[in-house]
């Protein structure tokens, strides 16, 4: 079968072009089905599940079978606590998060209510927490983007990509540039009266992980930005950044290892 469809896609002799889309996550699986799928798993198991019975690798792998995931049904094993204490905790465990993705021009909006009850003239939150995850490298090397932006205190914060873009350099045998992942978070305390007074930092919040940031407006007229992530998890690079209202005051930066805070406006 030969033709064109909209004058843009030619198919060639013996093919045949097909438009109709054919999904089948609208169909609900037939409970036959499903136990069938189960049985399956386990039957497959098996020998694993039986040579590891009543450790804490068998129950994992039972649970991995009926398909639910360790952060609704969790195995807690305590005791047997390390004697050199390489591996100093007590308890760890996943947590299941949800996340909005900002690409395009998807965005939250939210609103506060004054507080009279806080005193000390302040009705309104100072200080912002929150967790960001930039998806990697971009493509474009002139990326920048408005994380919050509060229309009373007219604050915002801004993420900007000042990496070099290149995975490495050019000639044989190079390495990855160190600095491709690096970009800049400003946070700009007062944009109507000054946006070119900004704390900023410049870490590697390209690097496709979550990043812990807090911003404040503090009551001796500065502002701070605060800004860690966590490298195998412990605390990786950690930044700071105190300005005065009309001048910088300091900027400390601290190469350290990580961190993660909820979402949080205080």
């Amino acid at each position: 079968m030969t033709g064109s469809i909209g004058g843009e896609i030619n198919t060639p002799t013996g093919y045949e072009y097909i438009n109709t889309q054919i999904s089948a996550s609208n169909d609900i699986m037939p409970l036959d089905d499903a136990n069938k799928r189960l049985y399956k798993r386990l039957y497959h198991n098996l020998p694993y599940l039986i040579k590891t019975k009543g450790t804490v690798p068998g129950l994992r792998a039972l649970i991995t079978s009926y398909g639910i995931p360790d952060t609704i049904l969790r195995i807690n094993e305590f005791g047997g606590k390390d004697r050199n204490n390489s591996q100093d905790w007590d308890l760890q465990q996943r947590v299941f998060n949800y996340k909005f993705d900002t690409e395009g021009t998807y965005f939250i909006s939210s609103s506060f209510d004054p507080n009279v009850n806080l005193g000390n003239g302040y009705d309104s939150p100072k200080t912002v927490q929150l967790r960001f995850k930039a998806p990697g490298i971009p493509l474009d090397a002139s990326v920048s983007q408005s994380i919050y932006h509060l229309e009373n205190s007219v604050s915002a914060l801004v993420l900007e990509y000042t990496g070099s873009g290149l995975a490495s350099g050019s000639y044989s045998g190079s390495i990855p540039d160190p600095k491709n992942k690096f970009g800049t978070l400003k946070f700009i305390p007062d944009v109507n009266s000054n946006e070119n007074i900004s704390a900023s930092l410049y870490l590697p919040f390209f690097d496709g992980d979550w990043w812990s940031v807090q911003t404040t407006v503090n009551t001796d007229n500065t502002a701070s930005l605060y800004a860690a992530n966590q490298i195998n998890k412990n605390l990786g690079f950690t930044g700071s950044s105190i300005i005065k209202m009309v001048s910088i005051v300091i900027i400390i930066l601290m190469p350290k290892k990580h961190l993660s805070l909820r979402g949080v406006v205080i």
